[in-house]
């Protein structure tokens, strides 16, 4: 069976790929977030820090065990593509223990 794809999914194809290397490398994003909050940072800085970077915490990101959710657009031609940023709490949920940056996903069209 031989499949055929049409002119947009070739394009949503070719600009996911552009947004997927977009301007900022996963490593650049990795040291980006770990500038702004390495693991020891109070919680309220760490959040601070994102912000200041673009990013969107804690509103309706709270995941599981108290762990949060940042996430930040890039807005592409017809597309929107997102960095993810999980921070995870220490039992008192006082300052950062792990960070896991995910991204960017892209969505559009």
């Amino acid at each position: 069976m031989r499949i055929r794809l049409g002119p947009a999914a070739i394009v949503t194809a070719l600009l996911c790929a552009g947004c997927a290397v977009g301007r900022q490398s996963h490593e650049e994003l990795t040291a980006e977030v770990q500038r702004l909050a390495l693991p020891g940072t109070p919680a309220a800085q760490a959040q601070a820090g994102l912000a200041s970077a673009g990013f969107s915490c804690g509103r309706n990101y709270t995941i599981g065990k108290g762990d949060i959710m940042c996430d930040r657009d890039e807005r592409a031609f017809l597309l929107t593509c997102v960095q993810h940023v999980l921070l995870s709490f220490d039992a008192q949920k006082s300052s950062v223990a792990n960070l896991d940056v995910r991204g960017p996903y892209c969505a559009g069209l």
